[in-house]
């Protein structure tokens, strides 16, 4: 394996020290692109050579969602072949490796060795004019595949003639730096197009991609940020199949509360069914953990489970069953409003998936949120005497997570502002005609105001204003829309049971809108906006779930909130008509 890698990388070379770069001492800029295979950040940073050239410039996490080596090739060089140069301009040098991981399941440490050789003795000895050189893996290695890692590494240096020889000698100690872009915006993160828009702004030539240039920070690189990710890439799949099965388990309780009628059954079911949107926002705010672990996120989870309980049941007792529901989903709506205040940093390791390193969202709200919004925003609504006012509160909930400065979120904003007019519609007796009149006029309206914002009110472009930039006008916004649709079905066929909140969502539909059971009707005559309530949480639900491409998961805790608002009225009907 060693000598097949120094071949090819001698090979490169002789391709790298060519006549055209040759020219290029003196003033022109000349970037080096290294693509390998196999490796994590931590692999890169423990060879020397790499290391050095990381505290010249810096290192970072890079998603694979697509690969380096990808958006490189699409960018400079069409039809890239593995152990061969591919030139682009004159003044660029791209090479793809083909070595993988070592027999062990890691990073071939020997490859990566004589890959700095190289870099030290045979292209980066010679004194350029400005260098850029970019050091990327595509891929980690198996053994860090199969725990779910699904991060690589990039190092980046630029200077006046980066002679990697003298560095070694001259600033060996310097510690490394990180690295950055705007398509980010997190210290330590960079994602796979940003590379090639380094090199186009670094050489000076056109780039029509969507990346922005890396820029270096000077922070340390994001192990611990790496680590952690590993760790909740480990521990979020069980606990989302251990919260499935407490929900479950929460509505077995209930209807078998509803159905034997014991005080002490109905208390303890109507005191976790209010938890429920509470233990929702908790999934998320553990991402906030110095370390993820059973150790560490069952107790908080446990915790966020039995006091709000415990708090909630009392606030029936003492205030009504509304008031326990609108201060469950206020909690909820309030946690969400102050995590983008902290920058959604929890999101880096949510419970409920959907990890910002995962690539498809760097920043903002996750859609696994969605629901949660639209559950919490419609349940404080229902404690507000005016129906405007109620409304307004979901809208403003919907600007607030689709703005650029704190959510943005297209769906979300489109989802809450469609809440907002079924709101009016629904509490204030307005008929299905015009109910549906003020849904479209509103998620309209609010889906324009939150575009206008990403496209002329902030410097930093962002997805929704790359959205608005290539829509294409009202045929591309429907192509746009069928094909996030399209998304969205392919996400449930592959993971089967994203098909039970939607399935849900539908039936809890006909069962509200048609004659509901005994103890429902009870429940809706204790708490006549309760069905207001319900039915604007779930239509919401529907219009959350085609306006995303991961339809299931912005539905999912929208399902879930209406649920529970069902299920405590119910109980609360059966533990009122027990105390008198």
């Amino acid at each position: 394996m060693k000598r097949r890698f120094r071949a090819a990388m001698l090979a490169a070379a002789a391709a790298l020290w060519s006549p055209a770069a040759a020219r290029a001492q003196g003033d022109l800029p000349v970037a080096y692109v290294f693509v390998i295979s196999g490796a994590t950040l931590e692999d890169l940073l423990d060879v020397p050579e790499l290391r050095v050239l990381a505290g010249v410039g810096g290192a970072s996490l890079v998603t694979t969602r697509t690969t380096v080596g990808e958006e490189v090739s699409r960018a400079f060089c069409p039809d890239p072949r593995m152990d061969v140069p591919c030139g682009g301009p004159d003044d660029l040098r791209i090479w793809f490796d083909g070595s993988k991981a070592g027999p062990d399941g890691h990073a071939d440490r020997q490859a990566l060795a004589a890959f700095a050789d190289l870099l030290a003795q045979d292209v980066m000895g010679h004194n350029f004019g400005r260098t850029l050189v970019i050091v990327a893996s595509d891929a980690p290695p198996p053994a860090s595949s199969a725990r779910g890692d699904q991060l690589g590494g990039v190092i980046l240096a630029q200077g006046p003639g980066l002679n990697l020889a003298r560095l070694l000698s001259e600033d060996r100690e310097r510690p490394p730096g990180t690295l950055t872009s705007g398509s980010t915006r997190r210290d330590g993160v960079v994602a796979p197009v940003d590379v090639p828009a380094t090199v186009a702004a670094f050489l000076g030539v056109p780039y029509e991609g969507i990346g922005t240039p890396i820029r270096r920070v000077a922070v340390p690189p994001p192990l611990d940020l790496h680590a952690k990710y590993v760790q909740y890439r480990e521990l979020s799949a069980p606990i989302q199949t251990g919260v499935g099965v407490w929900e479950l388990g929460i509505g077995a309780l209930a209807l078998t509360a509803l159905r034997v009628r014991r005080r002490a059954l109905v208390r303890v079911s109507l005191g976790a069914t209010l938890s429920v949107p509470v233990l929702f926002l908790a999934l998320l705010l553990v991402g906030h953990l110095p370390t993820i672990s059973y150790a560490t996120v069952v107790p908080v989870l446990v915790a966020s489970t039995a006091i709000p309980g415990i708090a909630l049941l009392r606030m029936v007792e003492r205030r009504g069953i509304g008031a326990a529901l609108a201060w469950s989903g206020g909690i909820g709506l309030g946690g969400l409003v102050l995590e983008s205040l902290l920058g959604w940093n929890a999101a880096l390791a949510p419970m409920l998936g959907g990890s910002h390193l995962d690539g498809a969202r760097f920043f903002g709200m996750p859609n696994v949120e969605i629901g949660l919004a639209l559950g919490g925003a419609t349940l404080v609504a229902a404690r507000i005497r005016s129906t405007i006012a109620g409304a307004g509160l979901i809208a403003a909930a919907g600007l607030w997570f689709g703005s650029p400065w704190f959510g943005s979120n297209l769906g979300a904003s489109v989802t809450l502002f469609a809440g907002a007019g079924l709101w009016l519609g629904i509490r204030g007796k307005r008929g299905w005609r015009r109910t549906g009149v003020a849904t479209v006029a509103c998620a309209t309206f609010g889906a324009a105001l939150v575009v206008f914002a990403h496209r002329f009110l902030t410097d930093a472009p962002t997805h929704i204003t790359r959205f608005a930039e290539s829509s294409g006008g009202i045929t591309g916004i429907l192509e746009k829309t069928i094909d996030r649709l399209e998304i969205g079905v392919r996400l449930v066929a592959d993971q089967p049971p994203a098909l039970i909140p939607v399935v849900g969502t539908l039936v809890a539909l006909v069962v509200v809108l048609s004659r509901p059971p005994g103890a429902l009707r009870a429940g809706f005559a204790l708490e006549p906006d309760a069905r207001s309530a319900a039915l604007t949480i779930l239509l919401g639900s529907v219009v959350a779930y085609l306006a995303n491409d991961t339809g299931a998961a912005a539905l999912g805790l929208g399902f879930g909130t209406a649920m529970v608002t069902l299920f405590a009225v119910s109980l609360a009907a059966a533990r009122e008509k027990m105390v008198t």
